[in-house]
């Protein structure tokens, strides 16, 4: 029968299935037991909740062969074994047996204070049933993310990935209340991403662009740049001219430029500023419009038309000089 502690079982609670998941492959620990966050995830001192697992046989610890394993390379072993006057070829398990066998009590030794602990059988199990539970969940809603960008459901996809996070143990970004999130700025972007056509992607075909636009949504939304930039390179059959993942990003600067422009506007500004990275990315052209002041409905777009780097670096600030 399963423990039950603060109220509840811990099957139950997201937060210990996820500490499970941890101990998948070998952890210390202390380490995870002086985390607090876990403390304030789980709700309880990760000590106990760790105790716990031992105690219902879910996480064990390493054994001598496996402790040494992970605290040794197979240098220290080989030297190891000359100091003990013992042949010092072969693989690294039957380095490290040579040496138990030989001095049992001095390998105990040698990894004295480690607290490496694993998922027992049972409790693999159950955390890898856990992890595709939620592989499942995410899975699905991508699927319907996605079809709320190619509906044009903007405010429905940000409202469903603000619900996803708010259930997540560690929800994306700090300092976000997803219980209670905003959709308005998301949904400005994606608006521009989908209405938008910068000249640098002017030589693409309407199917092309709904793909592209697609992938910048999906990456404004939840997703990193090359999971989006994965999803357009499976599903455009025709080469776009330019790497995907240059497309994407072209095209979410572009909208996040217009969408900034508006909100400097609305503020009162009538100048912006452009500027860019001072590094060795940025091309010629850009460098030439870094510092310039612009009439706010002036302002050359970005990204800029002319950058030959393979991603424009330049970015807007309001001026009010």
């Amino acid at each position: 029968m399963p423990h039950s502690f603060l109220g509840f079982e811990w099957r139950k609670s997201p937060a210990h299935y996820l500490l499970l998941t941890k101990f998948l492959y070998p952890q210390d620990a202390d380490r995870l037991a002086r985390s607090e966050e876990w403390k304030r995830a789980l709700g309880e001192d990760p000590r106990r909740a760790i105790e716990r697992f031992m105690e219902e046989g879910l996480l064990e610890p390493l054994e001598l062969p496996e402790m040494i394993d992970r605290q040794y390379t197979v240098s220290d072993l080989k030297k190891m074994l000359q100091q003990r006057g013992l042949a010092a070829t072969g693989r690294k398990n039957e380095l490290i047996s040579r040496l138990i066998e030989a001095d049992p009590e001095g390998m105990k030794r040698a990894v004295a204070g480690i607290t490496l602990i694993k998922c027992s059988p049972q409790g693999r199990q159950i955390a890898e049933e856990y992890l595709q539970r939620e592989q499942a969940k995410r899975a699905q809603l991508e699927k319907e993310v996605i079809l709320d960008l190619k509906r044009r459901k903007f405010r429905d996809a940000v409202l469903k990935i603000a619900s996803y996070e708010a259930a997540q143990v560690f929800p994306r970004g700090m300092g976000i209340d997803w219980k209670h999130y905003d959709p308005s700025n998301d949904v400005e972007i994606l608006t521009a991403i989908f209405q938008l056509k910068p000249r640098r992607l002017s030589f693409l075909t309407d199917a092309q662009l709904e793909n592209v636009r697609i992938a910048a949504g999906m990456r404004t939304l939840m997703w990193d740049l090359g999971q989006a930039t994965e999803w357009l390179e499976a599903n455009q059959p025709a080469e776009l001219g330019v790497p995907c993942r240059v497309a994407i990003l072209d095209l979410e600067s572009y909208a996040r430029f217009k969408v900034e422009i508006a909100r400097l506007r609305r503020l009162g500004y009538k100048w912006v500023r452009i500027n860019t990275c001072n590094d060795n990315y940025v091309c010629e052209a850009c460098r030439k419009l870094s510092s310039k002041r612009y009439p706010i409905d002036k302002v050359p777009d970005l990204p800029y038309e002319r950058c030959t780097s393979e991603v424009c670096r330049c970015f807007i600030v309001g001026s009010l000089e």
